[in-house]
């Protein structure tokens, strides 16, 4: 989609936590002509570019480069939109917290503030993805199912609810500081053409032209109870938490 070189190109990042759907949010808005969704551009191991750009010969430096200079690799990001009106990346928890904080405090960089509701789904993923090396699951993978299983802790599981809960209080907690909007959006609502409607209207596009597409999608499609190893102990731990009724949900949930 090409536009007039002229016109103020539109900058947005998306914050989120691992395994609450930010690849697939990121190929969504990706998918429409007038957006350019980069994805975690500093992942520790790899840069990653929007999903089509990886099969092409696109570079903005290597890995040594962007680390040197993190500062400079993102100009070449904000400054490289490739005809697009439009451009974003992704930024997840403990990835480069220079660039992280830097543009967070960019007003005039719409955020968009990605959560998953269920933190035990979240957890047990974010594990499974751990384990088996598999973060992102493409449109056109082998659709078969994970059969990763996985020891819950209780401890590490409510430090994990703590320092996610952290994680979103400090940038919401920076935003209100800095007095920026924002959009907050959840991994459960994404399926929604409202809720997608919503978030290209708050980056500023006018309308969706065509349905969103994405190149990737939700792993899985297996029960929790097939995922956790110690279910019922689990169950005994969490009773009269503030997590016991997440569990009782993910139960009846796809992972």
């Amino acid at each position: 989609m090409s536009h007039d070189e002229s016109m103020e190109v539109t900058r947005f990042a998306v914050y989120a936590a691992p395994r609450t759907g930010s690849n697939w949010l990121c190929s969504l808005l990706d998918s429409h002509p007038e957006i350019l969704c980069h994805h975690e551009i500093f992942n520790p191991d790899k840069i990653l570019y929007s999903i089509p750009l990886r099969s092409q010969d696109f570079s903005l430096g290597t890995l040594a480069e962007r680390d040197h200079a993190p500062a400079l690799f993102l100009d070449k990001v904000w400054n490289t939109p490739m005809g697009h009106q439009f451009i974003g990346i992704k930024l997840n928890r403990g990835q480069n917290h220079r660039i992280f904080n830097q543009v967070l405090r960019d007003s005039p960089v719409k955020k968009i503030i990605l959560r998953r509701r269920n933190r035990i789904l979240a957890y047990v993923s974010e594990q499974i993805a751990t384990q088996t090396g598999r973060w992102e699951h493409y449109a056109w993978s082998e659709d078969a199912r994970i059969t990763q299983k996985v020891t819950v802790n209780v401890d590490d599981l409510m430090c994990y609810a703590k320092d996610n809960g952290d994680y979103y209080k400090k940038i919401v907690q920076i935003l209100a500081e800095t007095g920026q909007e924002y959009f907050e959006t959840y991994y459960e609502d994404l399926d929604n053409l409202i809720e997608r409607q919503r978030i290209l209207a708050y980056i500023g596009v006018d309308q969706i032209t065509q349905p969103l597409e994405t190149l990737t999608k939700k792993q899985g499609g297996t029960p929790l109870q097939e995922r956790i190893m110690n279910l019922a102990e689990l169950q005994d731990e969490l009773h009269g938490t503030i997590l016991e009724m997440e569990l009782e949900s993910a139960l009846v949930t796809y992972i």
